[in-house]
């Protein structure tokens, strides 16, 4: 398994999704994490046409070769999915938030399906070849870090492709209790991580 790092400093139309949610039994940590970013979903127009990952979308696509299922873990207002789907990729996208996924931009294909999931669980349907994220880890409790790459390293078979801001986000440096990025650290500390878990990071 590979893995890749990159650390990273309209109009919307609403579109129909399959939804799948699975038991949650989460733990308070996660259980507050949920309803923070279902909220921050419904009232936040910056997450609503937020454009993670789509800036890294042609590195993806070379990088997912052979072309393989995908899961994408915090796939936010899906963006990221319906562009990877655009391009070919059957994609999953996943998120904590049952409120997240309801947005898409200008592309006409969407994806068909957001899971709904806590990082305690990862159904069978988020097992897939490829896993990638767009600042994603670093919204993570530094405890549940871990057992995330764990959940990864279990249900990927082929690799996965990571883009991790390494700085507070804006919300943190106004209001530290309040933050988003729940474990900033340099992309030293992120190789490192990955280095625990995958025999190849790049």
């Amino acid at each position: 398994m590979i893995g890749y790092i990159m650390s990273s400093t309209e109009d919307n139309r609403l579109c129909s999704i399959e939804r799948e949610v699975f038991g949650m039994k989460m733990d308070e940590t996660s259980l507050s994490e949920q309803q923070k970013y279902e909220e921050l979903h419904t009232t936040s127009r910056g997450y609503q046409i937020a454009n993670h990952g789509v800036g890294h979308l042609d590195a993806v696509c070379q990088m997912l070769q052979p072309v393989g299922s995908v899961v994408e873990l915090g796939s936010g207002n899906g963006k990221m999915a319906c562009a990877m789907a655009v391009r070919g990729l059957p994609v999953v996208a996943t998120d904590i938030a049952k409120t997240a996924g309801v947005f898409t931009n200008e592309f006409t294909v969407p994806f068909d399906k957001v899971v709904h999931s806590a990082w305690e669980t990862w159904p069978k349907v988020m097992q897939a070849d490829w896993c990638v994220s767009f600042d994603f880890l670093e919204h993570l409790p530094p405890e549940k870090v871990d057992e995330v790459f764990k959940r990864i390293k279990e249900n990927i078979k082929r690799g996965c492709f990571h883009n991790i801001c390494t700085v507070m986000d804006v919300r943190g440096n106004k209001d530290p209790a309040n933050a988003l990025h729940l474990t900033v650290r340099p992309a030293s500390w992120w190789v490192n991580k990955c280095t625990e878990y995958f025999k190849h990071v790049r």
